[in-house]
């Protein structure tokens, strides 16, 4: 089973020196949603993903456990 990296996730946002708030408002979504994301509890969908990738111009590989480093 593919799983999301929450943790690369977190590394990225902190690099780029978001808060949840910040990043969420970035991807076009609620703080909530991203906390959630960040806990595991919640699986970002197509749509967040991609903004994810685009927004810190990796690969949506990346972002999963395994994935391809970019």
């Amino acid at each position: 089973m593919i799983k999301f990296d929450k943790s690369r996730l977190i590394a990225l946002r902190e690099l780029k020196g978001l808060n949840q708030s910040e990043f969420a408002k970035q991807i076009g979504t609620t703080r909530q949603h991203v906390n959630n994301i960040e806990k595991g509890k919640n699986m970002p969908g197509l749509k967040i993903l991609t903004r994810i990738a685009n927004g810190f111009d990796v690969p949506i590989g990346s972002l999963f456990e395994g994935g391809v480093n970019g």
